[in-house]
């Protein structure tokens, strides 16, 4: 699970740093960089996994100057994202930390050679503070820590900007926990097609980004005796559902599923709606990652009915990790997610805990002439604490006022 992120030059993310407790939730109106935060993190998976080149060239928003902050007087000339994480491993939850730095050169987006990865020294322990770690949690990312150094692997890994994979287990462990930060953006029509046989049968697959292998999540799910649970919180979300069927073509190698409604039926995918076949995927992914890691949605709310999005909220939460009182035998399991729904905006906006990221656009001067530009500012929802600057947070009472806004002052 990503335990901090830390960005600054790319997009409109200019000194951004945010401590990410197992529930996270960014809210603000449209244009407030949402969306570029999630694509920071997203520019860091793909870059350990195929490396900066193919991640800079692959950007779903922008490639090369686009990646940069841009101020009156042009892009900046780097970009830094630093991803704190606790990554599982056969030691316990391991501290680790991934730096990405990208430099402009001649209008093309390169990787610096401070690019890497590392085993946490933890010398800096403040976030566990921050996020109410447990003690017995803390003595065993400490004890994680310990005994993964004890092995004598690599705990510190220079990035590749090519994407020569590393035989390392660090870079394989960190490779596992970034294939569950790219956010879901699930698209039904994809989602209604069959899905071709890519693993073995019954082996653990995540539900991709736009939900178009579905079909064989849900199989997945029936091998591991988890579509049972499943069937239940859809029964709960949609009036009507009964079940899910996986079905598998031997012949074709090919995944499908019928969803069982009362009265009607099986019912095949084509048939169903879009705001159902989202439901349904949002509950895939999240027991399809009842293994660990991290679940992002990106605009939760997207396709969905009002009267269902808070139960949905609340049943994806009923998994999520609790450190402060988490097992150190257990898999962390984390939610991020944004929004700009005043029906979850309401829900959520007493909460004081730095679960609620409060997301602004901001003017910012740099120092050089006609450096004016439009940043993100990005404030948890919590008390003030003594020392804290003035506007480090954000209240419950600013929450208040942008779900007037959103609602015109009927929320």
């Amino acid at each position: 699970m990503i335990t901090r992120i830390d960005v600054d030059g790319f997009k409109s993310l200019v000194d951004v740093g945010i401590d990410v407790p197992p529930f996270l939730a960014l809210i603000g109106p449209n244009g407030s960089g949402k969306s570029n935060l999630l694509e920071a993190l997203r520019f860091v998976a793909d870059t350990v996994d195929d490396g900066f080149d193919a991640a800079a060239g692959t950007h779903p928003r922008g490639h090369g100057p686009q990646l940069f902050h841009h101020t009156g007087a042009g892009p900046v000339t780097s970009f830094r994202v630093t991803v704190g994480m606790l990554v599982a491993s056969e030691v316990g939850p391991l501290p680790v930390r991934v730096r990405v730095v990208g430099r402009l050169v001649d209008d093309f987006a390169v990787m610096d050679e401070a690019s890497r990865l590392w085993v946490d020294n933890l010398e800096q322990r403040e976030w566990m503070d921050r996020l109410g770690v447990a003690p017995q949690l803390r003595k065993a990312i400490s004890d994680a820590r310990d005994a993964f150094l004890a092995q004598g692997g690599s705990t510190s890994v220079e990035l590749r900007s090519d994407g020569r994979p590393d035989p390392g287990e660090l870079v394989s462990l960190v490779r596992k926990e970034c294939s569950t930060w790219p956010a879901l953006a699930l698209d039904p029509r994809t989602m209604r097609a069959p899905a071709q046989r890519v693993g073995k049968a019954h082996e653990f697959v995540n539900l991709r980004p736009d939900g178009a292998n579905l079909a064989e999540v849900l199989d997945n799910l029936e091998g591991r005796r988890l579509l049972g649970d499943l069937n239940l919180d859809l029964g709960a979300l949609i009036p009507g559902a009964e079940s899910v069927v996986a079905l598998f073509d031997a012949r074709r190698e090919e995944y499908d599923f019928d969803l069982v409604l009362v009265g009607d039926g099986p019912t095949i995918p084509p048939l169903l709606s879009d705001g159902t076949l989202r439901v349904l995927g949002t509950l895939a992914a999240s027991y399809a990652g009842s293994t660990g890691g991290t679940l992002v949605i990106e605009e939760i709310e997207n396709g969905l009915h009002p009267t269902r999005l808070a139960e949905l909220l609340r049943r994806l939460l009923r998994d999520v990790s609790d450190l402060s009182r988490e097992r150190a035998d257990r898999p962390l399991r984390q939610l991020v997610v944004t929004t700009h729904s005043p029906v979850l905006m309401s829900a959520l906006r007493e909460r004081v805990d730095g679960s609620l990221i409060l997301l602004d656009p901001a003017i910012h001067y740099g120092p050089e002439p006609g450096s004016r530009s439009t940043i993100t500012w990005a404030r948890p929802v919590r008390e003030q604490a003594t020392g804290d600057d003035p506007g480090v947070c954000a209240t419950p009472y600013e929450v208040r006022r942008l779900l007037d806004t959103v609602t015109g002052g009927t929320g």
